[in-house]
């Protein structure tokens, strides 16, 4: 009557029995089988959750499930001998141990072996009829020994998110491999888990079980609290149902998803909860306790007060890695520190980059070339065309692009204009806006110029610098990925007249379609842009890949490229989304995290409109950054971009504050892309 839909893995049991039988509750717990070692951190007892994406066998996710990582070391993984040198696995005997490696009298040598030449059979225990073995070499001997331990130390290093030395629990019947190690390098102790052994079973036995309630409510005329207030109590009541401890019942996971082309405010919930079988709560703060105290608070009204602007960043004279003509020929790794750059300038928008990554790297893969031409060399007369998606980010989480929009949106432009393409601009800075001219421009064979009409990203066509200083948006082209275009002349003058019509445009086309500007002139780059935007996007990937290689604070990494500002460090316990004319808009709720001296006792909350918007101090109601300062939440693990599609319940993030280009804080673009220009007509940004 209670069929199991969840199956823990060895990995989580492993951990959750470390944490029970060692009352180790924040630990890396190394799990040694007989074929590989998996390696996760406890936190609060619990498995520590992979960040906001999860790859199984290659393939990017979003499932939510504990962050491991493996080796290929365990009791049965083949021994390599090459003169004095040892290298162990990947491969195994595995459950043929008994049979074939050399302590139990077969004529493989195991890992196992290694542990028995250095320490004897009898740590194999009693039950086993196990012998001695001798190597050809004590070198051998002592370097096997030395393999296992790096081998390990290399594993623990890579869930490691910072230098400091932790606990490490060792299970699993391969501990064994360890016996007589003291020292693990980034071990600040290390425990062998009373009956290490059976940790695993431990672990299954003190499972819990859940309760899951998923609803499509058409949410208009209703009130939002009171709609996720009863999915808790039901999903609390069905854990119940199914055998929970009711005192130990708690609901781990909200999230809530607007159906955007279906009519009434459709929006998916989904509402999880656990309990335990068993009397076995690790101490932490209830979750459940978490939410509820979230959720009993309102949507807040827009803030109210004075916010000063941000006016130190760090200086970029020229584009990096170029050549004597100006051009800079992109690597796989340039592509992916650049992805992880716009991401964070997006501030939340210009859709996800993980997309472009995905599909420039794989041009590169192809032979293809991406190159970047630096504004220093563009000539009188080259023409150049600014590019990018308009619409709602999160339909790209169901919705590829077909690869062609944005091209044939610029050849549509380019034919009414006449004359060559010189290079493509990213009309905004962030996001996956700031990695599809890759692919235009490789398609067309031109470069991408470094510059950008923001710096950052911002939800509105006339936002872009060019409108802001005067210049005309028409001709322009709205290209979907079913071949339609759409085209507005120059009859059109105002800016905010063509982000009306465009917007209308990309809600028939699904939410989502490809924009071409008009061309700019070389005078126009010059006095209408942000210069060198691609270089700095790049140069803040890099800081950040860097930072995580060499086990530094990604997110200190990100505040010094930047010379930013860490506002906020905690956990999302609310995502208030909804759809709004082809915007995603919203609030994020924000609590600091227990044990955190700074900011365990304070909350935050982040107004969304496809891009971050407005940070304010809900208690006080003090606003504490506004637009166009960037505003940008980071998993504070790896320091990449939270995109406001992806944001959910329970992730932990950083709110940084960076400096927007001085050309964004004029009095004259505030009144584009200040917060008034957003309807905080109450929030008044001091220049």
């Amino acid at each position: 009557s209670f069929p199991i839909r969840t199956f823990a893995s060895g990995p989580t049991n492993s951990m959750r029995g470390a944490a029970f039988l060692t009352k180790e509750l924040n630990a890396i717990v190394v799990d040694i089988g007989g074929t590989t070692t998996d390696v996760g951190v406890l936190d609060k007892g619990y498995p520590r959750q992979a960040s906001g994406e999860t790859k199984i066998g290659g393939v990017r996710t979003s499932f939510r499930m504990p962050d491991v990582v493996s080796c290929g070391l365990g009791g049965g993984s083949l021994v390599h001998i090459t003169g004095e040198s040892v290298s162990i696995g990947p491969t195994s005997v595995g459950y043929e141990l008994t049979t074939k490696a050399k302590c139990f009298g077969g004529d493989v040598l195991t890992a196992s072996d290694l542990a028995v030449a250095n320490n004897g059979a009898a740590i194999l225990g009693s039950n086993v009829t196990a012998k001695d073995v001798t190597l050809e070499s004590e070198a051998i001997q002592m370097n096997g020994k030395k393999e296992m331990i790096t081998m390990v130390e290399e594993v623990v290093d890579k869930v490691k998110t910072s230098r400091d030395d932790v606990p490490v629990v060792l299970v699993g019947g391969g501990s064994v491999l360890l016996t007589g190690v003291d020292k693990i390098v980034g071990a600040s102790k290390i425990i062998l888990a009373p009956h290490f052994g059976v940790v695993n079973a431990v672990g299954a036995a003190i499972s819990q079980v859940s309760g899951l309630v998923e609803r499509v409510i058409a949410m208009e005329g209703k009130n939002r609290d009171e709609v996720i207030s009863e999915l808790k109590t039901e999903a609390l009541a069905n854990v119940v149902a199914n055998g929970a401890m009711k005192d130990s019942a708690e609901v781990v996971d909200v999230s809530e998803t607007p159906i955007a082309y279906m009519p009434g405010g459709l929006t998916r919930f989904t509402v999880k909860a656990v309990g335990d079988l068993e009397s076995f709560t690790p101490a932490r703060k209830k979750v459940s306790e978490a939410v509820s105290k979230s959720s009993e608070q309102t949507t807040p009204q827009p803030p109210k007060g004075e916010v000063n602007a941000l006016t130190e960043t760090q200086e970029i004279t020229e584009t990096a890695n170029i050549n004597n003509d100006g051009i800079w020929e992109l690597t796989e790794s340039d592509v992916v520190a650049m992805a992880i750059g716009t991401g964070i300038l997006g501030t939340g928008g210009g859709g996800d980059s993980h997309l472009g990554k995905v599909r420039a790297l794989q041009k590169l893969q192809k032979g293809g070339k991406i190159t970047i031409l630096s504004p220093d060399h563009l000539q009188d007369g080259d023409i150049v065309y600014p590019l990018g998606f308009m619409g709602a980010p999160s339909i790209f989480s169901e919705k590829l692009t077909s690869g062609n929009e944005t091209e044939r949106a610029v050849r549509e432009v380019n034919k009414i204009i006449g004359g060559d393409i010189k290079a493509v601009v990213s009309a905004e800075a962030g996001g996956m806006n700031g990695i599809e001219p890759l692919l235009t421009a490789a398609n067309l064979g031109v470069p991408v110029l470094d510059v950008d009409l923001m710096g950052r990203a911002f939800p509105k066509i006339d936002m872009v610098l060019t409108a802001i200083h005067g210049h005309g948006l028409t001709p322009c082209a709205l290209a979907d990925d079913g071949g339609n275009v759409k085209i507005v002349d120059e009859t059109v003058k105002s800016a905010s007249a063509i982000e009306d019509i465009m917007r209308a445009f990309v809600v028939d086309m699904g939410c989502v379609g490809a924009l071409a500007l008009p061309g700019l002139t070389k005078q126009q780059v010059d006095t209408s842009t942000v210069r060198y935007s691609l270089t700095r996007a790049w140069r803040i990937g890099t800081a950040v890949v860097q930072a995580r290689d060499e086990k530094r604070s990604p997110v200190e990494a990100l505040l010094q490229e930047t010379k930013g500002q860490l506002l906020f460090r905690g956990k999302i316990v609310d995502v208030h989304r909804y759809l709004d004319g082809g915007f995603n808009k919203g609030i994020v709720s924000l609590d600091g995290l227990m044990g955190d001296s700074t900011y365990q006792d304070r909350k935050l909350k982040v107004a969304i409109q496809n891009e971050n918007l407005v940070a304010y101090d809900p208690i006080s109601g003090k606003v504490l950054a506004a637009v166009p300062t960037l505003i940008t939440i980071v998993d504070s693990q790896t320091g990449e971009s939270c995109f406001t599609e992806n944001l959910r319940y329970g992730m932990r993030v950083s709110v940084v504050i960076m400096a927007c280009d001085s050309q964004m804080r004029t009095a004259k673009a505030l009144e584009t892309v200040g917060p008034k220009a957003f309807g905080y007509t109450d929030v008044e940004y001091k220049i």
